[in-house]
């Protein structure tokens, strides 16, 4: 199963990004700190095994990236600014 990761995903466009990746069977970890994205655009998803989420500002990234083991997809989805970034298996120790 492909793992992808959405900073920003309880936003609109976040939201959306998650929502798309899990009907497409990847396992998605949403980051979010709830700045201006909103628990109700997820919440859905919560139940899902397919979705882990993670309250937290984008900016702690690198404290964040060592409880994860392998990344496949990362979606940047951040007030305005959605960058996605192709990863292909990357394997983080």
């Amino acid at each position: 199963m492909k793992v992808s990761i959405v900073t920003g995903c309880a936003g609109f466009i976040g939201s959306h990004m998650v929502d798309y990746l899990i009907k497409k069977k990847h396992k998605v970890i949403g980051i979010d700190n709830f700045h201006s994205g909103r628990e109700i655009n997820i919440k859905h998803n919560f139940k899902n095994k397919q979705f882990q989420f993670i309250k937290d500002n984008v900016e702690n990234f690198n404290r964040i990236i060592k409880r994860i083991k392998k990344i496949d997809y990362f979606s940047f989805c951040r007030q305005w600014r959605v960058n996605i970034i192709y990863r292909k298996s990357i394997f983080l120790f």
